[in-house]
C-alpha cells in the first residue's frame, strides 16, 4: 500500500481527525471471522492486509488465456456497477485479448440509477468511453466504474452470467453470452465458451455448493482447455 496516492489521500484526511482506536476484521469465503485487528488505525490495518495477502492471495507467475470470476457472491453481486470490482482483479492476470468470464446474478441490473448505464450506453465502443472519459475537464458522476469497465474491454473480451438481458449486454459491450449448463444437483458448474474469431472453444468445471436460482460466491477453476 506504500505509495498509493489513494491510501495516502485517506491517511491525511484521517489525520485530521485523529483516530485513537479501530477494531478491523478479516472474513473468509463463509464471511467467518478469521481474525481480528485493534489498536492504532495504521498498523491494525497494515496487519490485516498482510494477513488477507497471504491466506487469500495466491501469486501468478503469467497470464492466463481465461479467467473466471465473481465479485463475490450476494450482496456483492447485485449489479453490473459492482461487479465490475470481480472483473477488475481477473484483469490484473489475463493475457491480451484473453476471456474474462464473470458469474454475477446482477438482480439489480446495471443499476438503473445513477449515470454508469447512461455511459455504457451512449457510446459505441469501449475505447469511445475512455475518450469521453479522460477527455480535460471531462467529470461525471459514476464515471469511474464505466472507464474501469472500458479499460478492461481494449485489452481483453468478456462474458457475464447473469440476470441481465442479452441485448443489454450488447449494448454494454459484452457481446459474447456465454452457455452454462449446471446439473439438477446444483453442485457442479460447468461452462463453455464459443471464440467464433478463432474457431475455438473453452472448457473447464468448477465444484462448489450453490443455492438454486442464485450464482456461487467463489470460483476455483484448475484446469482449462483449448479444443480446436
Amino acid at each position: 500500500m506504500e505509495g498509493n496516492p489513494t491510501q495516502e489521500q485517506i491517511r491525511r484526511n484521517g489525520a485530521l481527525l485523529p483516530l485513537h482506536f479501530c477494531i478491523n476484521v478479516t472474513l473468509n469465503n463463509k464471511r467467518q471471522i478469521t481474525g481480528y485487528y485493534v489498536g492504532d488505525a495504521l498498523e491494525a490495518h497494515r496487519r490485516g492486509c498482510a494477513f488477507a495477502k497471504e491466506t487469500a492471495m495466491v501469486a501468478c507467475d503469467k497470464a492466463f488465456p481465461v479467467v473466471v470470476t465473481t465479485n463475490g457472491g450476494y450482496p456483492l453481486d447485485q449489479n453490473l456497477y459492482q461487479t465490475v470490482k470481480g472483473m477488475s482483479a481477473a484483469a490484473q492476470i489475463i493475457a491480451e485479448d484473453g476471456y474474462i468470464l464473470t458469474a454475477a446474478r446482477c438482480n439489480d441490473g446495471f443499476p438503473s440509477h445513477g449515470n454508469f448505464k447512461k455511459l455504457l450506453f451512449e457510446h459505441g465502443t469501449p475505447k469511445a468511453i475512455l475518450d469521453t472519459v479522460l477527455a480535460p475537464g471531462f467529470s461525471m458522476f459514476d464515471q469511474w466504474e464505466a472507464q474501469m469497465l472500458a479499460m478492461i474491454l481494449v485489452r481483453a473480451r468478456a462474458g457475464l452470467y447473469s440476470e441481465i438481458p442479452d441485448e443489454d449486454l450488447r449494448r454494454a459491450h459484452e457481446p459474447e453470452h456465454p452457455r452454462l449448463q449446471t446439473p439438477p444437483d446444483h453442485d457442479y458448474f460447468s461452462f463453455a465458451v464459443n471464440f467464433p474469431a478463432r474457431n475455438e472453444w473453452a472448457a473447464s468445471g468448477v465444484h462448489r455448493k450453490m443455492v438454486p436460482g442464485t450464482v456461487p460466491s467463489l470460483f476455483l477453476a484448475p484446469s482449462v482447455s483449448f479444443i480446436e
